[in-house]
């Protein structure tokens, strides 16, 4: 393992602290299910209702605008324009799933989380 062993623990703990709280933030706020686990470490896994709250979160924001990639509002695995070579991984050659007209229309509302689809 590379640097120190001490520091990369203190990492873990605080990460598994700022799950926890991103956790109680959704249930205080009711943006995920009532059935929902509420204790971090009995998730294993980012789930879809964990990705529809945290979405509902930051549009419920006070804010005039909200930025989200593409990839992360449908979920998708694939960086779109990921710098590489031109051999091994052409540049920016990664297209959008979707053209600007499918994400507005009614088309894409299944797959958008509730809170931005209504």
């Amino acid at each position: 393992m590379l640097g120190d062993e001490t520091a990369y623990e203190a990492q873990l703990r605080s990460r598994d602290v700022e799950k926890q709280r991103i956790l109680d933030v959704l249930h205080s706020t009711g943006l995920i299910p009532p059935h929902y686990p509420r204790e971090a470490n009995q998730i294993p896994e980012f789930t879809g209702e964990m990705h529809n709250a945290i979405v509902g979160f930051m549009a419920s924001a006070p804010s005039s605008l909200m930025l989200m990639s593409e990839e992360d509002l449908f979920k998708q695995n694939d960086q779109q324009n990921l710098p590489g070579t031109t051999a091994e991984y052409p540049n920016w050659r990664h297209k959008t799933r979707f053209t600007i007209e499918e994400m507005m229309g009614t088309k894409m509302r299944p797959l958008m989380p509730r809170t931005l689809a209504a």
